[in-house]
């Protein structure tokens, strides 16, 4: 007799899901120090170690947007590894638009694909959007929507322009962009 075939849910609800699991997973174990990334990192991520969370309500009250600002490619890098460990395929991404005058990306993130549906990772968000000290771990098209629905009265959440505009418009495609630019972990 042959055994039935129970099809796994790849909707796009469930494949987020998934992920969001495996980095909380992830951020349920002790950072250790890892000499590749320097000890800096290591010293600064000390205090992430059981206090941050996919959820917010999980996240420690002292994960604040200045404990999250400035170290987005050590932390992306670090959760990045962790995850290929798991074998998610993942790769470190920034927007295109970035800083131009300097030639350098102006932020770091991830981006998983599974089952054909990219997930975007970004362990450092709370240093752009006041008060999402949690990871955020959704589509690009659910953080676009949370992006845009900051200006209006219902949103918990504070959009810090990285620019001198205050569109929020503006804010993703600087930050995060429409079509990131990937990159092997740790480069």
């Amino acid at each position: 007799m042959r055994e039935s075939v129970v099809s796994a849910d790849f909707s796009t609800e469930a494949v987020v899901e998934d992920v969001r699991r495996t980095v909380e997973t992830i951020l349920e174990r002790p950072i250790d120090e890892d000499r590749a990334l320097g000890i800096e990192f290591y010293w600064w991520a000390k205090e992430l170690n059981g206090n941050h969370s996919t959820q917010p309500e999980r996240v420690h009250p002292s994960i604040t947007s200045n404990k999250l600002r400035g170290p987005c490619w050590f932390y992306s890098t670090h959760l990045g590894r962790e995850l290929e460990k798991e074998g998610v395929m993942v790769s470190t991404a920034h927007s295109s638009e970035g800083r131009k005058e300097t030639g350098r990306p102006f932020h770091h993130y991830l981006v998983v694909v599974k089952n054909g549906i990219e997930v975007t990772v970004d362990p450092t968000i709370g240093q752009f959007v006041l008060g999402h000290n949690h990871v955020f771990v959704g589509t690009t098209d659910q953080l676009w929507d949370m992006i845009e629905d900051i200006p209006s009265s219902g949103s918990p959440y504070v959009l810090l322009p990285p620019s001198t505009s205050d569109s929020p418009r503006d804010a993703f495609t600087q930050i995060w962009g429409y079509d990131p630019v990937t990159s092997p972990i740790g480069e």
